[in-house]
């Protein structure tokens, strides 16, 4: 029975060792002869770059509505929040003094009236008694004085009216414009100064803006102001409201930097219709300005494209004969890599220093081509020559990939801003 346990157990760990060394044995031919790699289809499809920030929004148009008359607010229908037309009611201040004065200046005007067309009856006469020798030169000059003196004072009258009927016009205070009220900085009873006379620049009754169309301001990196340019579009996010995008396009950048906590920035001014009123003035917001985009192209994950040296690195582990420097076509074998001389251009087209390679799956076996790549962003890369829609490329994970570039092989430079 001892016997026949023991060769249970030895018959077992037998297994167990075999077991054990075929994973190393396994293993070890997995790390020498192979790399992680996933296939991908060349594909076609959009690719974009741009250049992420954050913003404010501010209005356009706004206007601090003061008053030019003083005294007490004694209606103020609005509130902050409200929309309202041009010329509608904002505040109404007491008008009892200004009333009074306008009534004097009325009654002014009626006896300056009354006083000229007695000075016309008066003259009207002494011309008559002039004329048969009945009154002097001296009496009908000083007629014609009083009548001149009766017209100065009916226009003085009448001027001091009009003044006085504009300051109580400017007791009913009215919307200069369509838009929202942002700020309401005053309520019934207070009472405000005129923004004419007091020397303080008088009271600021209300803020009302246009929030139809709007300025965004963000602030962007240095390392990406060089792909920002006026004119391009711009994707405009709420942080209130994640799921709706706006679009506008860069209006102004401005030229001196600012510089916080080491960090430089440029401000970068979008205008942006808003649509459906979803912007608020101070409302904070996500801004991503395209760069540079291409629609329908042949792409493949930028993990796929493989500088020379990389590629030299990754053929033993591929089972591929280590590339030599040779000299080369379009479509090369694991031999025939070409890494070209110096002088030669920088385009990213085959023969270049910054030329580009993918290995494509054909047939089961593994074969590098050259390509012709065009705009990257952090996922995919455009391929404008050398290989074709639906082959088969590696992915390698874990390794190094290829550089952000525009259109021609430009480096896009640092990561920080830039996003699908």
């Amino acid at each position: 029975m001892k016997r026949k346990v023991w060769v249970g157990v030895i018959v077992l760990a037998i297994v167990l060792v075999v077991v054990i060394v075929g994973a190393i044995i396994r293993n070890r031919k997995s790390s020498s002869a192979g790399v992680p790699y996933t296939m991908a289809k060349v594909e076609r499809g959009n690719i974009e770059i741009s250049v992420s920030a954050t913003g404010t929004v501010d209005p356009i148009t706004y206007v601090d509505v003061k008053s030019k008359a003083s005294g007490e607010i004694i209606v103020m229908p609005v509130q902050a929040g409200d929309r309202i037309r041009k010329g509608a009611l904002i505040a109404k201040i007491d008008p009892t003094d200004v009333k009074n004065q306008y009534d004097k200046a009325k009654a002014d005007l009626d006896m300056a009236v009354a006083s000229r067309k007695q000075a016309e009856l008066d003259l009207k006469r002494q011309q008559e008694l002039h004329d048969k020798g009945l009154s002097s030169d001296k009496d009908l000059e000083s007629a014609q004085i009083t009548l001149e003196q009766a017209k100065a004072g009916e226009v003085d009258a009448r001027v001091t009216l009009t003044l006085v009927a504009k300051q109580l016009h400017d007791t009913v205070l009215l919307s200069p414009m369509d838009g929202v009220v942002l700020v309401k900085n005053v309520n019934v009873g207070q009472i405000i100064s005129s923004g004419i006379s007091a020397v303080s620049g008088g009271t600021t009754i209300a803020t009302i803006a246009d929030l139809s169309t709007v300025y965004i301001h963000s602030g962007v990196d240095e390392t990406d102001i060089g792909k920002v340019a006026i004119g391009q579009k711009v994707r405009v996010t709420p942080e209130a409201y994640p799921d709706s995008v706006l679009e506008g396009k860069v209006e102004a950048i401005q030229p001196q930097a600012t510089t916080v906590q080491n960090v430089t920035t440029f401000q970068v001014t979008c205008i942006v219709e808003n649509k459906n009123g979803l912007l608020f003035s101070g409302m904070n917001v996500s801004t991503e300005v395209v760069a540079a985009e291409r629609d329908d192209v042949l792409t493949v994950p930028l993990a796929a494209v493989k500088d020379f040296s990389e590629l030299k690195t990754l053929a033993p582990k591929l089972g591929l004969k280590r590339p030599q420097r040779a000299e080369g076509g379009a479509t090369a074998s694991a031999a025939e890599i070409h890494i070209p001389r110096r002088g030669q251009g920088r385009s990213g087209k085959p023969g270049g220093p910054g030329g580009k390679m993918v290995l494509v799956k054909n047939n089961g076996k593994i074969e590098p081509r050259r390509v012709e790549v065009g705009l990257q962003n952090l996922d995919r890369c455009e391929i404008t020559g050398g290989v074709a829609e639906g082959d088969d490329v590696l992915v390698i994970t874990g390794s190094k990939s290829g550089s952000q570039s525009f259109p021609g092989g430009r480096r896009m430079g640092g990561i920080p801003g830039l996003s699908r």
